[in-house]
């Protein structure tokens, strides 16, 4: 699984790079990663339970279902809302930035329903990124999106600081099964550090709408690939 060799790679990339920018809840993403970090490992050893094209569609279902999940939030959201004035939507707007900086920007009260969340998403993420050799840009970024109200910047940017380890355990796991072929992720290693590099830079120059737009729509075509190689 050269994949995931590149994913962590990937992963790591993106992470420094997005928490530079400080687009990354921290304490979430310690909390995501700790969950995924112990079933990453369990996730990778069920591989070998499972045929490479059991393994592919799993990934592409996955992925189709995850990829309207946060456009279709968004209108649900938008639609359920009563029209409000323009000082009354300004106020809310400052109100939402005020929540959305993280888990303890929370009331007390919020925190740990948040944190039970978050430790539940790390988790499945950790799992399914075992099993299925992919990043937590697919698994965690929708899921935090449908349960958090953050930036979609720093959905991303938290999902990928939080990924970073338990990626790393993942291709450990794999290496001592015996499926990393490390000469293929080698020759993947500089161009996918090179595009994460440049996809971080491209996602400074879209606004929330358009990233959650554009990830839908990536999404929805990776899926669709995934089954059709399947």
């Amino acid at each position: 699984l050269s994949l995931t060799h590149t994913h962590t790679h990937t992963g790591l990339v993106s992470a420094i790079m997005y928490g530079s920018l400080g687009q990354a809840d921290l304490p979430a993403a310690a909390l995501l990663s700790a969950a995924a970090l112990m079933t990453a490992p369990a996730g990778a050893r069920a591989t070998m339970k499972m045929s490479h094209t059991s393994l592919k569609r799993i990934m592409g279902i996955f992925i189709l279902i995850a990829a309207p999940s946060v456009p279709l939030r968004e209108a649900f959201v938008q639609s359920s809302s009563a029209p409000k004035s323009a000082e009354e939507g300004s106020d809310q707007s400052a109100a939402a930035s005020e929540t959305t900086s993280g888990i303890m920007a929370l009331p007390p009260a919020q925190q740990l329903p948040y944190a039970c969340m978050l430790l539940a998403t790390g988790s499945c993420a950790g799992f399914m990124s075992g099993l299925l050799g992919i990043g937590g840009g697919i698994l965690v970024t929708p899921l935090l999106a449908l349960s958090s109200d953050m930036p979609q910047h720093s959905i991303v940017g938290t999902s990928m600081v939080a990924m970073v380890l338990p990626a790393a355990a993942s291709l450990y796991t794999h290496h001592t099964l015996g499926n990393v072929k490390w000469q293929v992720g080698r020759m993947l290693l500089v161009g996918s550090a090179v595009g994460a590099a440049v996809g971080v830079t491209i996602a400074q120059r879209l606004d929330d709408a358009s990233m959650k737009k554009f990830f839908a729509v990536a999404m929805f075509a990776l899926g669709l690939k995934t089954l059709k190689s399947a």
